[in-house]
């Protein structure tokens, strides 16, 4: 009996250790995920379409690489709306492209403050750095007074991808409303079953009496002011999945060997595309082309002015085609535009149809390269139109002030008076003008042989001559009469 006692007690007791066991293996398979393979993409800086073309990379990258778990590392006060909007769709279908099977997680490293908070809401998780902030995610937009409040249509259409976004992802809706909604009061209520919702006035209000009776509430935002959330707060409003002291701490609430994960890098090219496709320096590429353009068509045949012209115009054309804003029809509407211009200069007298309209295709191809969209379909579109054509033609007369400031002190600085001739005909030098003979001709007529803008050839008294007008254009064939001798120049005017 007592070795049958000993033997049932002994079983027990590996029965016992056994469950332990299992129990603390469930414990740390709980605490400890699997080794998941997780790749870290950064989002930092101004948001705009430059940014999203580098993302969209690196996250077909990553998904196609076998990442389940993708980290997006958030440092930004925001940017362009729309650019967010772009990625935010992109980070968001990720789950429906890659089945299920990777989940998209926002670290916000330092800030996610406007478009950044709206990226960080298309993710399934959000963890955040201690010390760091989210929210603020009112639309606004580039106005003829700096940056405006977006229209109320543009709101709605806001409003709707952050519930989108929060109801996709099991985000609180109502909280992250509040983050793009400044008229949304929120509330945190506390039912007694124990219930936790975060509930608008008016939701609040329409709750039946019995089932406010016992409910805790407490303010989260007042009306008026848009929801921004510390990390603390946005973990005890169920926002945020937890607050970590490092990228580290935040990649061990995903996988169970952090130090593999896959850093997602921008390369240089995206970098130069984002710098020159930035507003400041396409428009000191658009002055320093232009510049250059003038000159080309001031001294034809120099060379060098060409050669800066279509290096500038190129890498202008170039980096909004990388990021999506500019394509062929663009690039092929300037060099038409650059033709007809060159054509009404050098071959067609005057300045008319021809002229315009080809100043009129740069201007339009200028427009169309700083924007997704050629007709604007939402008011604020209209609003980014207004902004480009401004750009434009600020840059356009910046431009022309800079090239006449060139043609005024060109003489006097040392690397560019090579271009001007400053040599003059002197008597000492051997040069003998005719003037006595020639102020002769003064009162006699004749006809401009080639176009006079202003100097040119035109027939005086059956001789052929050297001319120049009084300052207007005569056209070949047009009879002129001779007004003033000095020196060597001959000035004419037409007659009549």
């Amino acid at each position: 009996m007592k070795a049958a006692r000993f033997a049932v007690a002994l079983c027990v007791l590996c029965l016992c250790g056994v469950a332990a066991m299992a129990q603390e293996a469930a414990t740390v398979a709980k605490v400890a995920p699997p080794a998941a393979r997780v790749a870290v993409i950064t989002i930092n800086g101004d948001v705009d379409y430059g940014l999203f073309k580098s993302i969209e990379r690196r996250v077909h990258e990553a998904v196609d690489g076998g990442a389940d778990v993708l980290l997006f590392e958030i440092d930004t006060y925001g940017g362009e709306v729309t650019a967010a909007v772009q990625i935010g769709d992109l980070i968001d279908g990720v789950k429906l492209s890659a089945h299920g099977r990777v989940t998209t997680v926002a670290y916000v490293h330092v800030k996610a403050i406007s478009a950044g908070a709206l990226i960080s809401l298309s993710c399934q998780k959000i963890v955040m750095k201690r010390g760091t902030t989210i929210g603020d995610a009112e639309a606004i937009i580039p106005g003829l007074h700096g940056i405006e409040v977006a229209p109320e249509k543009y709101q709605t259409m806001v409003r709707a991808l952050a519930r989108k976004y929060a109801q996709s992802n099991g985000h609180p809706v109502t909280l992250c409303e509040a983050m793009v909604d400044p008229d949304l009061e929120v509330w945190q209520v506390k039912f007694p079953d124990g219930r936790v919702e975060y509930l608008s006035t008016q939701a609040w209000n329409d709750l039946k009496p019995e089932e406010r009776q016992g409910a805790d509430r407490k303010q989260v935002v007042a009306k008026g002011k848009l929801l921004t959330l510390s990390d603390t707060e946005a973990l005890e409003y169920g926002l945020s999945i937890g607050s970590v002291g490092s990228r580290e701490e935040a990649l061990a609430l995903f996988t169970s060997t952090p130090g593999t994960a896959i850093r997602e890098e921008t390369d240089w090219s995206e970098g130069l595309v984002r710098l020159l496709s930035s507003g400041p320096a396409s428009v000191i590429l658009i002055i320093v082309g232009m510049v250059a353009l003038y000159m080309a068509f001031k001294i034809p045949g120099l060379g060098a002015p060409e050669v800066v012209a279509i290096l500038c115009f190129g890498l202008l054309f170039f980096s909004k085609f990388m990021i999506g804003m500019a394509g062929m029809t663009e690039v092929l509407l300037f060099a038409g535009g650059v033709m007809l211009v060159a054509i009404e200069i050098f071959l067609i007298p005057g300045f008319g149809v021809v002229g315009v309209l080809g100043l009129l295709c740069i201007v339009i191809s200028l427009i169309l390269a700083f924007q997704n969209f050629t007709i604007p379909q939402y008011p604020f579109q209209v609003m980014i139109l207004v902004k480009n054509m401004g750009l434009v033609f600020g840059s356009l007369l910046a431009a022309t002030v800079l090239f006449m400031m060139l043609v005024r002190f060109m003489p006097k600085t040392p690397f560019l008076k090579g271009l001007v001739l400053n040599a003059q005909q002197t008597r000492a030098a051997g040069n003998v003008a005719k003037s006595a003979e020639q102020r002769g001709l003064i009162g006699k007529g004749g006809r401009a042989l080639s176009t006079l803008r202003p100097s040119g050839r035109a027939e005086i008294a059956g001789e052929p001559l050297n001319v120049m007008s009084d300052g207007e254009y005569i056209e070949a064939g047009e009879e002129v009469v001779v007004i003033d001798v000095k020196g060597n120049s001959i000035f004419v005017a037409r007659k009549g």
